[in-house]
């Protein structure tokens, strides 16, 4: 094909024009970080949480990755999707992040720097020369502003990376850090002890401690939230008033209560911590029940004599997504929530000047509640009896709360509480500035408190993500919950009646042969009336 002069000095203009084009999209594209998430969850998108503290940044952020040139197969995808996840913070940050990627190698120094920042050097398997070789190496990131630090030691998966990341990011450019309280001296879940996991958790965001009232010292007045994890025993009147009297201050608290002890054979022995009358002041009411619940369909270890079996449990029932509460921001993405040996709570909204209330956690419509004496049997027969459908286990209130102690306590002319000082050996400067009402405080509270201790942690993943939630509302609002949240699915089949059940086997079984069937007489019908056809 033969092309005139003027049709070549065309295709050369024309290609000129799109070369000028493609690099004209090229410069402005390498100002314009965007990507395409196709996942339903957006797991490959940081949220908007995470893109407003990279952009609330005031001075640079440096992160450094501590990653071994030689990496196992397996790693290295997760290195790279480590490496995208760093560049979309970079993008976000308007050039207030930095990102150094780093091999300490031989390198005494920075070997021991890394040492220094608590990064442990871990083995590899690599396979070199159609051989095995473990080799030592670094896997880890340090999140650094000025002269703060936060380290994650050895990055596993990516599947809580954008929350250890921002959490990090948040608390060392942050002037105040957080302080979560817990009660201690009731017998409360302890910390240092069974709670392991959540203040493990806790930490990289918050200040965690003890709080033990025994002495008649006010809580501190820098602790956020005071948690109060199934205490067994009794709660004195002093401490009660302290409590409360944070409480006017402004404090937030997360209640957690078991109205019965559930021994190791089964056996249940009634709790009373002494917080139903204060509670009740504050609008809060729980009641001394169990829920059951035939919907939950978690398989439960028991053992009988010498053998152990599994067996569904109603007496732990599930959440499931259509039991939370798809407003709030603790709940709106948990799909699950186990809760054993729950009791129901109730909001006397009355009580409460302005009230804003949240229902939560509710369990299914095949649930009912009864009352003691309780038989544990996990291998009775159970049937529903006493008030069924839906049940309130867990609420979240806000607004105006008046003291407990308001009209219980004679005060002085100081506002000090006489009658405390006098029984319970308070001095007047611990009772004094006595608030008889906060204009606005929070309370989260639910009817069972064994959800957050490390056993149940352990095997329900949903229960941990929701007492953190819980905290991070209370304490910093709603900005870390999205990036927790996102990560938690559980894809259980939804619950189905024993018609449906029997619909959907047989429709297995039989289905598949019938359609063959039909196709095959529906084949052989228009076959029989083509050959028919043929023969006219």
């Amino acid at each position: 094909m033969n092309f005139s002069s003027r049709q070549r000095n065309n295709v050369i203009i024309s290609t000129a024009i799109l070369a000028g084009i493609i690099i004209v999209v090229n410069i402005i594209s390498n100002g314009v970080f965007n990507r395409v998430d196709l996942t339903s969850e957006k797991v490959f998108t940081i949220t908007d949480s995470t893109r407003n503290v990279l952009k609330n940044l005031d001075d640079t952020v440096t992160i450094k990755a501590y990653f071994s040139r030689e990496l196992p197969a397996e790693l290295l995808v997760l290195q790279q999707e480590i490496k995208d996840t760093l560049d979309e913070y970079k993008n976000y940050s308007g050039g207030k992040l930095k990102v150094k990627f780093i091999d300490p190698a031989d390198d005494e120094e920075l070997v021991k720097e890394v040492q220094g920042l608590g990064i442990p050097q871990v083995q590899f398997n690599i396979r070199a020369k159609d051989k095995l070789e473990v080799r030592n190496g670094y896997f880890g990131l340090a999140i650094m502003y000025l002269d703060k630090r936060e380290v994650i030691p050895l990055v596993q998966n990516t599947a809580t990376l954008e929350y250890d990341l921002t959490a990090g990011i948040k608390k060392v450019s942050a002037t105040e850090v957080a302080k979560i309280g817990f009660l201690a001296g009731h017998g409360e879940w302890e910390i240092d002890d069974e709670m392991i996991v959540v203040k493990q958790d806790l930490q990289k965001q918050y200040e965690v401690t003890r709080v033990d009232l025994s002495q008649g010292h006010p809580v501190a007045p820098d602790i956020a939230t005071l948690v109060i994890a199934s205490p067994k025993e009794k709660i004195s009147d002093k401490e009660l008033f302290l409590i409360d009297q944070f409480l006017m201050r402004g404090g937030n608290l997360f209640v957690a209560l078991d109205t019965v002890g559930i021994k190791g054979d089964l056996t249940p022995n009634d709790l009373d911590a002494g917080l139903g009358e204060m509670l009740e002041s504050y609008g809060l009411k729980y009641n001394r029940n169990l829920v059951l619940d035939v919907s939950s369909n978690e398989m439960v270890s028991f053992s009988s004599g010498f053998a152990q079996f599994f067996t569904s449990y109603p007496y732990w029932p599930k959440i499931m997504e259509d039991g939370f509460d798809a407003e709030s921001v603790i709940t709106s993405e948990l799909e699950a929530l186990v809760l054993p040996w729950v009791g129901t709570v109730e909001v006397l909204s009355s009580k409460i000047a302005n009230a804003e209330i949240i229902e939560l956690a509710k369990t299914t419509g095949r649930s009912w509640v009864v009352t003691g004496p309780y038989n544990l049997d996990p291998q009775q027969q159970f049937s529903a009896s006493g008030i069924t459908g839906p049940q309130v286990v867990g609420v979240a209130v806000s607004g105006g709360f008046e003291s407990y102690f308001v009209d219980k306590l004679p005060l002085d002319e100081l506002g000090a509480s006489a009658s405390l000082r006098e029984t319970e050996g308070l001095t007047p400067e611990q009772v004094s500035g006595f608030n008889e009402r906060v204009e606005r405080a929070n309370i989260v509270f639910v009817g069972d408190g064994d959800f957050m201790q490390d056993g149940f942690i352990s095997r329900f993943p949903d229960n941990r993500v929701f007492f953190e939630n819980v905290i991070d509302y209370l304490s910093l609002g709603e900005e870390l919950i999205a990036i927790r949240s996102r990560g938690v699915s559980d894809r259980s089949l939804k619950e189905m009646s024993d018609g449906t059940k029997g619909a959907v086997k047989y429709l297995n079984i039989l289905g598949v042969t019938v359609l063959v069937v039909i196709y095959g007489v529906l084949r052989f019908w228009r076959r029989k009336k083509k050959r028919f056809e043929d023969e006219l």
